[in-house]
């Protein structure tokens, strides 16, 4: 024979048994406004990303154009003059442009710009200074 309180007790659990609609409406707002948050943060973390990535390239290209003006002979470097290329290196593509003052006939300054084309980032430039090796110095060859 069946009590009539176990009866009550059996009915009672069934309705404790689920979410009531105000808790599960509840939950998704939260679970909604964390993924707002989650997806704002994501596309702020891949911009910054792609700024250090061309900022990288740039770096590069600037570094590798004053490479080559180092290791050039005086000789060449004051044949130089002034003007702008240019220049793909891998995937980055940049106006370089080279500013030459000769202030004496021994002393050649070189200035050289990097300008990404991709036009939200800004140019850099580096400045190099050469001179001749003094005569009978163990670095003149042709003295």
């Amino acid at each position: 024979m069946v009590r009539s309180n176990d009866r009550r007790r059996s009915v009672g659990a069934r309705r404790d048994a689920g979410f009531s609609l105000i808790e599960v409406i509840s939950a998704v707002a939260i679970f909604a406004i964390v993924m707002m948050l989650l997806s704002t943060m994501a596309v702020s973390v891949g911009r910054t990303g792609r700024s250090n990535g061309y900022t990288t390239k740039r770096n590069f290209a600037l570094r590798q154009q004053a490479a080559r003006l180092e290791v050039m002979p005086f000789a060449d470097v004051a044949k130089l003059a002034s003007g702008n290329a240019q220049v793909l290196v891998g995937d980055f593509t940049f106006l370089r442009r080279l500013v030459v003052t000769k202030p004496g006939s021994d002393r050649v300054t070189v200035r050289v710009v990097v300008e990404p084309l991709a036009g939200e980032f800004k140019p850099d430039s580096v400045t190099i200074h050469r001179g001749r090796a003094a005569s009978g110095s163990p670095l003149c060859l042709t003295c």
